[in-house]
């Protein structure tokens, strides 16, 4: 992984890099150890809120024995580290940083607990931030109707027990799993994914207040989306999805549009993040039964 942070409990990351980790720690204990006389380098995981293991920072060599450059990441420690923390298993297994899996599997294998728990409180307290980042990858504003339906595809398929869904990967779980989804209640942005999709359709176009009918037809407009891919990058971990845009008419299906979209864990693991310390300090400063007096 390419993040991390240096406390549990506490929320945020940071991007890795050499020069931010030394800032950040001060190359003190418990970041900086002492393990039978070298030093190894800790912080947390900011998803599972594990110990993880900082590998080939501060190294002599930047290349191997073979010529190759030494990748700067991190790793998780699988075990308590002093100082640090004490490791969960539970969360490590179902943690996306440490093995992400794709939403193409039918793995559902999750037993209720402390993952499904996360996973159930981010869909009730931040529903908003769910609702932007759906919109976000459709490029278009979404209906409070639209957001529901979506919603309880997700929950007849009890989809918090999957065990490729995370709390950082959430907006998208929802809409892979919300099945073929009418675009009534949606309202893309000018220049979008959309408008290269109306223009192979047969009876919709963008008008001004977004999708429109060019005739009185009984033609139905819908979207699903499909095949998460996940892929190795320089920054950790590439992920993908195609947004597929189809018009039907008199049972026959027209498909408009396929198109892979990148998607934007770690925006969404930020504003998660940025929301909860948000509302601790306003929580500490109004706590809960004060005395307005």
């Amino acid at each position: 992984m390419n993040v991390f942070k240096l406390r549990q409990g506490e929320h945020g990351s940071q991007a890795l890099t050499a020069v931010g980790f030394h800032f950040a720690t001060s190359k003190k204990y418990p970041w900086y150890q002492d393990r039978a006389g070298h030093v190894r380098h800790y912080a947390v995981c900011p998803e599972c809120d594990n110990p993880i293991h900082i590998v080939n920072l501060d190294v002599v060599r930047k290349i191997d024995n073979e010529g190759r450059s030494l990748p700067l990441y991190a790793k998780h420690a699988v075990g308590n580290v002093e100082g640090i923390g004490a490791f969960d298993p539970e969360a490590y297994e179902d943690c996306s940083l440490a093995n992400p899996k794709s939403l193409n599997g039918t793995d559902k294998s999750r037993r209720p607990g402390k993952v499904v728990s996360g996973i159930l409180e981010v869909l009730r307290d931040h529903a908003d931030a769910l609702h932007y980042m759906i919109g976000r990858f459709l490029s278009a504003d979404i209906s409070d109707d639209l957001f529901s339906s979506i919603l309880w595809q997700f929950h007849k398929q009890e989809g918090y027990l999957y065990r490729a869904v995370s709390t950082s990967n959430l907006p998208y779980s929802l809409l892979y799993m919300a099945g073929s989804q009418s675009t009534y209640g949606c309202f893309p942005k000018p220049e979008s994914v959309w408008s290269r999709a109306l223009a192979h359709s047969a009876h919709f176009e963008m008008g001004k207040w977004g999708i429109r009918r060019k005739s009185d037809s009984k033609a139905q407009l819908r979207f699903f989306v499909t095949d998460h891919a996940i892929k190795n990058s320089p920054d950790g971990h590439e992920q993908k999805m195609t947004l597929v845009i189809e018009e039907e008419y008199s049972g026959e299906r027209k498909r408009l549009l396929a198109e892979s979209q990148s998607i934007e864990i770690q925006r969404f693991r930020n504003m998660l993040s940025k929301r909860m310390r948000l509302r601790e300090i306003a929580c500490k400063e109004f706590p809960a039964h004060t005395d307005s007096k």
